[in-house]
């Protein structure tokens, strides 16, 4: 059966052929589509939406919304071509579905009209923009300053390849400490836990008004850190009896007595809460030689005082590592 309209080629349905069918639902393409891109990470400006990461179905998405049809009932969808995210030229393919009528593809081009134009994210980084201040300090001089500047960066980077909105503005370091200043409020209270989880420090919580946003007052947070000076190798009082530590884990605190032995285990924040008190941060490491090896026991000679005593331990080298405190000693 011929096609009604043009009477040249065979009907598909509604007694039309493929072209004449086209035609009747008035479909208008777009020539251009205009596209911000970012000249710094690259992020691209769709339907008035920064998008972050390379999506071939956002702009997709973004062709769909400029595809017309006069026709009430008509509904299209577009795939794009393959390798397009990135060109100037994009080809793409239209699936036109209408009631009662098989499914009609169609092959379009469309010039994408590209700007540079920085993205809010990247206009807050080179802007220093911060929501909130993540404070560390020690009450022991610069005591444990450095491991926890160095994990929260190295914690802090796993959000930054998620989220583009998590990012440091920048690093300061103070006569006290190191300043973190986050772009993101919600990213300082995830980190703070975690160096509080990793470390044994004091956390204060305070907020500053820092003017008006969207209609609502806006909010600067510091998170102040402060390490307490656990940490490994001090030498403590605890419950009446003199401790080294032994290790500082997530939760807990090993102790170990002089002579290493009857080491404990204490949860941190039982231990936090008791009345403790650092003796020494760093005590003074010696070199104890080895002079004779005995069943179970070992005799040593402290070469600064050349006190010889015994130990109840077993040792195959000549010399044991123990710090010294009090004529006290704790091995390693």
């Amino acid at each position: 059966m011929k096609c009604v309209k043009c009477g040249i080629r065979d009907s598909l349905a509604r007694g039309l052929c493929r072209e004449c069918l086209v035609d009747s639902l008035h479909i208008e393409y777009p020539q251009t589509i205009e596209m911000e891109v970012c000249p710094k990470c690259g992020a691209k400006k769709l339907k008035n939406r920064w998008e972050y990461k390379q999506s071939d179905v956002s702009l997709a998405k973004a062709i769909e919304s400029r595809i017309h049809s006069d026709v009430r009932d008509v509904s299209l969808s577009v795939q794009l071509g393959p390798a397009s995210t990135g060109k100037k030229n994009i080809q793409y393919t239209t699936t036109i579905s209408w009631p009662g009528v098989a499914n009609i593809e169609s092959s379009n081009t469309v010039e994408m009209a590209i700007s540079k134009v920085s993205c809010p994210q990247c206009n807050k980084l080179t802007g220093s923009y911060y929501e909130a201040i993540i404070q560390l300090r020690s009450v022991n001089e610069r005591i444990g300053l450095e491991d926890m500047l160095d994990f929260a960066t190295k914690s802090f980077s796993k959000y930054e390849s998620i989220e583009r909105a998590s990012f440091i503005s920048k690093v300061e370091m103070v006569d006290k400490g190191y300043d973190i200043y986050l772009g993101n409020n919600s990213d300082a209270k995830k980190l703070a836990s975690l160096i509080q989880d990793r470390f044994s420090t004091s956390l204060k919580v305070s907020k500053t008004l820092a003017g008006r946003r969207n209609g609502e007052d806006f909010y600067r947070y510091t998170y102040a850190l402060r390490h307490l000076g656990i940490s490994k190798g001090a030498v403590i009082s605890f419950r009446g009896s003199t401790y080294i530590i032994a290790e500082v884990a997530p939760g807990r605190i090993k102790l170990s007595l002089p002579g290493g032995t009857n080491a404990v285990s204490v949860m941190k924040s039982e231990f936090l809460n008791s009345d403790y008190q650092v003796l020494k941060i760093k005590p003074e490491r010696r070199d104890l030689i080895v002079v004779a090896h005995r069943s179970g026991e070992t005799e040593v000679m402290d070469p600064v005082t050349y006190a010889v005593f015994t130990v109840k331990r077993n040792e195959s080298s000549d010399v044991i590592h123990a710090s010294c405190f009090n004529d006290q000693y704790f091995f390693d």
